[in-house]
């Protein structure tokens, strides 16, 4: 059953589950501040192949090269991520994602050769460190459904590529903080609301397209990156128990080859990922009445079923949420 409460000096809102989903609406003149802090590793990768097996494998795709060399990489990455969101009416919201990005790159990857191609690509493999912000997202939101069994969201978002557009392009799997072009992404998600009270469906479609771009290499020269498509399909169940909220969630995505200097980079891919989460928060007490700070925290885990061409992340995201 969805509620409609009424926060002293804070917001109006109405919420079903602790667990958030994709996206979510305010309420008009309602402020909602995501905080979440996520921590990856990357030690292995499946390659074109199907098979999984160490990152280097993946990093280093052309047989006669990766045979060459020995030694191993790791990658890490922490993001931490600021997501405002502003009720402009009950049913349309504006929303702004800011990332900062932490990357590291540890490696013991030895070569010998002398070809000027695979010694640039090799020396993007080396020991680094790089920080920054990533892509700015902003977001326009839509409800335009919305009652006790169903609910069904829009989203327009474009996306600009940070400062980190400033490092050279070797391929998909470069380091770097960002896509390098702008992009533009729809979604639609729907909720179903289940005749168990505080419990819900997630059902999700997203759609991501980014615009062609001129690029530096790490060659030194300038070429035309045209980045593939990117869509996604997601569902998920919550169900809350009083302050506590338990979550499943796994979905599914394709990446469209880039093309560079009008050759096809061969990059295409897919995976399928899970993700269970744990939510605590003070939500469901604004049934008996005002709360003044209402917060939700979780804790999700998320790995890679299967997938093609692709890293096998293993993730850890803490997130606050809070409204005012």
């Amino acid at each position: 059953m969805a509620l409609t409460i009424t926060v002293v000096l804070v917001m109006t809102a109405d919420w079903e589950a602790q667990a958030a989903p994709e996206e979510e609406i305010v309420p008009s003149g309602v402020f909602r501040v995501l905080v979440s802090e996520s921590s990856t590793t990357q030690t292995e990768a499946i390659d074109r192949r199907k098979t999984r097996g160490p990152l280097k494998n993946y990093l280093l795709p052309d047989n006669d090269l990766r045979d060459a060399t020995t030694g191993a990489i790791q990658r890490t990455r922490s993001e931490t991520e600021l997501r405002l969101t502003f009720g402009l009416s009950n049913a349309w919201n504006i929303s702004l994602r800011l990332p900062y990005l932490q990357l590291e790159q540890n490696s013991t990857l030895q070569n010998e050769t002398t070809n000027p191609e695979e010694k640039a690509h090799l020396a993007t493999l080396e020991n680094a460190s790089i920080s920054g912000l990533g892509d700015l997202r902003l977001s326009l939101l839509y409800r335009p459904v919305y009652n006790d069994r169903n609910g069904l969201i829009w989203s327009f978002g474009w996306e600009k590529p940070s400062a980190g557009g400033d490092i050279p392009f070797s391929d998909s799997t470069s380091l770097t903080t960002t896509n390098h072009v702008h992009r533009y992404l729809v979604l639609m998600q729907y909720t179903r609301y289940t005749a168990v009270i505080r419990g819900r469906y997630d059902l999700s479609f997203r759609w991501s397209e980014g615009l062609p771009a001129t690029v530096e290499t790490t060659a030194g020269n300038q070429q035309k990156l045209k980045p593939g498509a990117d869509i996604k399909a997601r569902m998920g169940w919550v169900q809350e128990f009083h302050d506590f909220s338990f979550g499943v969630e796994s979905d599914y995505g394709v990446v469209g080859q880039n093309s560079l200097g009008g050759e096809l980079l061969r990059d295409n891919s897919y995976r399928w990922n899970y993700r269970l989460q744990v939510g605590y928060g003070n939500l469901s007490g604004l049934e008996k009445g005002p709360v003044a700070f209402p917060y939700r925290l979780l804790i999700s885990k998320e790995g890679l079923v299967r997938g093609f061409n692709t890293v096998a992340d293993d993730i850890t995201i803490l997130s606050l949420e809070t409204f005012f």
